[in-house]
């Protein structure tokens, strides 16, 4: 029995942690329950505007659809460049030549150019990024990237049609030191416009916006941290046949980045559903997108999808169920919807004065250590353990009294969201660990 009785008490110890986390889990589910809100946004009348939208401060703001042509992606070295075809604008490859070419661009045949258009899927593959040569690892589509100076020089001329019935000529020259550098004028060569986009000045948003017939530049998104998703007209891609798409302007939802989205279909009660942990996460931008809804053309009127639910994790890890219940059409442009807070950052920290837990970094990656610098009161051997959203330990240590210094590995740990909880038998602190 002296031999056994170690293993009973780290058992009877692992078990009250099990019923603690357990405890602490079901008090935040009881918070957070019945706070289902109904919200709605409105794009207006033939979905003019497109509305940035935070989940847990609703709408952060609205520009017009037409008040821009071509957006700049700002942070890092990336260099998607998108392209506003939702608006009626279209955008075509220049296929007789290179960027010699630019005083003497001959359109005939135009009809039958490559088409460009931004990938649905992803804010990193703008309608510039469309035409990038597979076999060529440094070919960017609207240019090409220089491994020694990391700089992108632009290989490619443009013709676009705007929906006012105007042409335009394009040529995005470069991106160095953090700028994007590009020409536009008429066919004929008139009205020519040499303008950039500095990185710098749009610092903590994802894109910057030009408008190509005011010559102008549009600040008009809010800071990627302040919002969740956008509601907006987009350009889809319909199969039509064995590798044939149609490209499609729809009304839809899109993603922030760094949002993940997870779609259950079907449900058999919405409002109740909330089994989000086990579900696979998808960084696609269009997972709530527009298949919530179709056009019943007897009754003329949008028919929804009424047993699909999205859980969406935000940036800071915040998860939430989101719901479309309506959409009013073109006519009005109104999404109506209902969203579940049922994950927050803020809900698990147990405000505790016995002593001090803090995990850096985090969130985390899988395979990164993390440091944990605890003390708890008391003089007793305390335990510092890993524990999952289920209550499963997931690692366990004993550590010493007073102010202590822990490295733990995430190498076994799946993405997710777990707690880091240093007890000495009565007492507990806790403090949540974000692992991507």
């Amino acid at each position: 029995m002296l031999w056994g009785t170690p293993n009973i008490v780290a058992q009877n110890q692992n078990s009250k942690m099990r019923t603690l986390l357990l405890l602490i889990i079901c008090s935040i589910s009881f918070a957070l329950k019945a706070q289902i809100k109904h919200d709605s946004v409105s794009t207006g009348a033939g979905n003019a505007d497109q509305i940035w939208y935070s989940l847990e401060n609703g709408e952060v703001s609205s520009a017009a659809l037409s008040s821009w042509h071509l957006g700049f992606e700002i942070s890092g070295i990336t260099s998607s460049i998108l392209f506003n075809s939702a608006a009626g604008n279209h955008l075509y490859v220049y296929p007789n030549g290179d960027t010699a070419d630019w005083d003497k661009i001959d359109t005939n045949g135009l009809s039958t150019w490559k088409a460009c258009y931004n990938a649905d899927t992803s804010w990193a593959h703008g309608a510039f990024n469309a035409n990038l040569r597979a076999d060529d690892a440094f070919d960017l589509g609207w240019g090409v990237y220089n491994i020694n100076n990391h700089s992108v020089v632009g290989d490619s001329l443009y013709v676009i049609t705007l929906a006012n019935g105007d042409a335009r000529k394009l040529w995005i020259e470069r991106l160095a030191g953090g700028e994007y550098f590009f020409t536009s004028a008429h066919l004929d060569g008139s009205n020519e416009v040499s303008a950039s986009i500095k990185k710098d000045d749009y610092k903590g948003k994802n894109f910057g916006y030009f408008n190509l017939v005011t010559g102008t530049s549009t600040d008009m998104e809010p800071a990627s941290k302040d919002w969740d998703l956008l509601f907006t007209k987009y350009t889809t891609q319909i199969p039509v046949g064995p590798g044939m798409f149609l490209p499609y302007g729809v009304s839809g939802v899109l993603a922030n980045a760094g949002t993940t989205v997870s779609r259950v279909h079907p449900v058999d009660d919405p409002e109740t559903f909330s089994d989000y942990t086990s579900l696979p996460k998808h960084s696609s931008i269009n997972v709530i997108g527009s298949n919530w809804k179709r056009y019943d053309f007897i009754s003329s009127k949008y028919l929804i999808e009424d047993s699909m639910v999205h859980i969406v994790e935000t940036a800071d890890a915040s998860i939430w169920k989101v719901v479309m219940t309506g959409y009013g059409g073109s006519s009005t442009g109104q999404f109506n919807f209902y969203k579940e807070l049922l994950f927050t950052t803020g809900t698990n920290e147990i405000a505790n004065t016995s002593g001090l837990l803090e995990v850096f970094p985090n969130p985390s990656s899988v395979g990164q250590q993390v440091t944990v610098v605890s003390t708890l009161k008391g003089n007793e051997q305390k335990s510092l353990q890993i524990v999952s959203l289920q209550g499963t330990v997931m690692q366990s240590r004993n550590i010493e009294s007073g102010l202590q210094t822990t490295t733990l590995s995430t190498e076994e740990l799946s993405s997710g969201i777990y707690f880091i909880v240093v007890s000495n038998g009565t007492t507990s602190i806790t403090k949540k660990l974000i692992v991507r």
